[in-house]
């Protein structure tokens, strides 16, 4: 999120089109959503290997 507000406030210095602002969240969000998917799928099934042992 920070990441993608200081993006912003740096095609706001370049140019006020929202084209490019658009463009820049699109990429943006291809490059991080994956990333979070993978992390919050790696953390969810150590949880749940962990949740086994318990048992």
């Amino acid at each position: 999120m920070v990441v993608g507000i200081v993006l912003n406030g740096l095609i706001l210095t370049i140019t006020s089109s929202y084209a490019a602002i658009a463009g820049v969240q699109m990429i943006t969000n291809m490059i991080f959503y994956p990333v979070f998917l993978v992390l919050l799928t790696t953390y969810t099934l150590k949880w749940r290997a962990g949740l086994r042992k318990l048992v």
